[in-house]
């Protein structure tokens, strides 16, 4: 499902009470806060879904795999998904 296409299955929903900018602002605004919350390395749960955590990834060896070239890749940062039972149990 697209982005587009879940905005438009949120407003069908919601019978049209709210617009499809409205919509928009809303995850523009969930995925600014909940980035800007990783980042200073908080952890944000969503109810219904799960819990957002930042981990912390060291540098390692990697391969181009145009080339096969052996490179360091830099240490970074990850974002993992704890899926919550609620989740887990409507995705079964």
């Amino acid at each position: 499902m697209t982005h587009k296409q879940l905005v438009a299955l949120i407003h069908k929903r919601l019978h049209g009470s709210v617009t499809h900018g409205d919509i928009e602002r809303v995850f523009t605004e969930f995925a600014c806060i909940t980035a800007d919350e990783l980042g200073r390395g908080e952890i944000v749960t969503v109810r219904d879904i799960g819990t957002l955590t930042a981990l912390a990834v060291a540098e390692r060896m990697g391969t181009n795999p145009k080339t096969g070239e052996k490179i360091l890749l830099p240490a970074s940062k990850r974002v993992k998904l704890k899926p919550c039972v609620a989740l887990k149990t409507r995705v079964q």
